[in-house]
């Protein structure tokens, strides 16, 4: 499942990247700390990956926009299905969708050091689907609910070229370290049950509002 979804991704990124006029692109490896009620209620650690690009002007102020895919629950069980055993992979995930504005507080050539202001929502959903494709389960695609968010961050972008040769300021590869706090509004999602083959699909929803601070390691590429 989480391939697909990366799929969606990287489609989803091709149309943002198609419609502007880019300056550098990114993936992202995320993780996320959940809090306050959220936490309480999603007791694992949200991580996936996201797509970004970033337009860049004449001074320090940049635009962009961020999409990306987090699992925080992920378990497989057997059911029988006419007397055979039929292994099931059931997650809880979300997408993520955001604008964002950076504005440059520092730079050189290995580094730049930034603030970052975000918009955006994220959207949480559910999926159960057999391991086997010729399998007879009905797989299972549910959205729950979906969050507005705002946030601050920042963080830095490192030069790999230029800390060993400081001349170096034609390299386009950078390595991206950040952080945002996201403010996310109250809406409904899911965390399974510990034993979720004894419970059901529509068991384990709850609703609260949905902060919380999303960690990036990051690989940039100007164009």
């Amino acid at each position: 499942m989480m391939k697909k979804l990366g799929l969606f991704c990287i489609l989803s990124f091709a149309v943002l990247y198609a419609s502007a006029q880019s300056h550098s692109l990114g993936i992202n490896i995320k993780a996320y700390e959940t809090k306050a009620d959220f936490n309480r209620n999603v007791n694992k650690l949200p991580a996936g990956i996201s797509f970004n690009y970033l337009r860049s002007t004449a001074g320090p102020i940049s635009f962009g926009g961020e999409v990306g895919v987090a699992m925080y629950s992920n378990d497989s069980y057997d059911i029988q299905i006419d007397g055979q055993n039929v292994e099931i992979q059931e997650e809880d995930c979300f997408f993520t969708f955001h604008a964002y504005a950076r504005y440059t507080i520092a730079e050189s050539n290995w580094n730049q050091v930034y603030l970052e202001g975000r918009m955006g929502a994220t959207m949480f959903f559910s999926s159960s689907m057999a391991v086997e494709y010729d399998s007879e389960y009905d797989d299972k695609f549910d959205v729950h609910g979906t969050a507005f968010n705002t946030g601050l961050g920042g963080g830095i972008m490192i030069r790999p070229a230029s800390i060993f040769d400081k001349e170096n300021d034609y390299s386009n590869f950078w390595i991206n370290l950040g952080a945002n706090f996201m403010r996310g509004s109250e809406t409904e999602y899911r965390m399974a049950p510990e034993n979720p083959s004894i419970s059901t699909f529509e068991d384990g929803h709850h609703r609260s509002l949905t902060h919380y601070v999303g960690y990036r390691l990051g690989f940039v590429f100007e164009l």
